[in-house]
């Protein structure tokens, strides 16, 4: 039976447009949807803003939400499909 292979760098396109798109569509939530407790989204923002610099509930905030989210996302994508290249070797 053969194993599985990702193809890491395609992996890491998908989550780093997956992840993209999330942080854009909350950055648009939080500035545009108002529920009782706040904004949609809206502590969700506050807490990656503190990780990805100038992220935010504005239409900078979601571009530069974008950028952080395509990078990260890669990265992430890119080390999740090493390690499961790695330990499905056996």
């Amino acid at each position: 039976m053969e194993k599985t292979r990702l193809d890491p760098v395609k992996f890491g396109i998908a989550c780093a447009v997956a992840w993209a798109l999330m942080m854009v569509s909350t950055a648009f939530g939080a500035m545009l949807i108002q529920t009782g407790s706040g904004p949609w989204g809206g502590e969700f923002v506050r807490v990656m803003g503190s990780l990805y610099i100038g992220f935010g509930p504005s239409l900078q905030g979601a571009f530069i939400g974008l950028l952080w989210g395509l990078m990260d996302g890669f990265l992430a994508g890119v080390i999740i499909a090493g390690a499961y290249n790695y330990l499905n070797k056996t």
